[in-house]
């Protein structure tokens, strides 16, 4: 059971377990959505992992107290978990700056450009575009339209400049530990998104288990 203090994690139930459910049909599942599922796992964990070790993040995956001495892993809640099962764990919750990062793109052909980014910063709060494709940015996937349930004619109508969008996310993810449950494929269309406004790099994408 999740105990007081827990509110913020106990509000991402839902979203955990709807994803377990419907990730993989329900069309329309947009990379914000996404995005606040990463955060609301993350938070989750971390209020789990806290309520269970005593709230001292920084001993978790260390194998020592706050003191500095040396722990053994016995049953007691006070005590630290095993380093195996929490070392990335621990290193991600100590991360002061994060942001939760998801794109959909046009395929998962090489060509493939992104067609939506989002992100949700570790506060909770998240922002997300629509990018209209460029020019040059012919690829095209119908089996991934039907997933993610954005057609090229929204993307025309609806999307916001791809250098206006890169511009925006560097700005607001300068500075964060940007990770992502992709990180490989998140990479490769935000950087062709950086490449629409000649940025060299909007930002690098790290595994969400990731130590910095």
């Amino acid at each position: 059971m999740i105990g007081a203090g827990t509110g913020a994690a106990a509000k991402c139930l839902g979203w955990h377990f709807m994803d377990n459910r419907h990730a993989h049909t329900a069309p329309n599942f947009r990379t914000l959505d996404h995005a606040r599922l990463l955060w609301c796992r993350w938070k989750l964990q971390d209020s789990l992992v806290r309520r269970s070790f005593g709230r001292h993040p920084e001993a978790i995956g260390s194998g020592v107290d706050r003191s500095g001495k040396s722990r053994h892993v016995r049953s007691s809640p006070n005590e630290a978990p095993p380093r195996e099962a929490t070392q990335a764990l621990g290193d991600f919750i100590r991360a002061p700056h994060l942001a939760f990062l998801d794109l959909e793109a046009s395929s998962l052909h090489y060509d493939s450009f992104p067609i939506e980014i989002g992100w949700v910063f570790g506060d909770g709060s998240g922002k997300s575009a629509l990018i209209r494709p460029e020019p040059g940015w012919k690829d095209w996937s119908p089996n991934a339209q039907s997933l993610h349930g954005i057609s090229i004619e929204t993307l025309r109508r609806e999307g916001l400049p791809a250098a206006e969008v890169a511009w925006w996310a560097a700005s607001s993810l300068r500075g964060l530990l940007v990770v992502s449950d992709a990180p490989s494929a998140d990479q490769q269309w935000l950087n062709r998104l950086a490449e629409a406004a000649d940025i060299d790099r909007i930002a690098t994408i790290r595994p969400i288990t990731t130590r910095r």
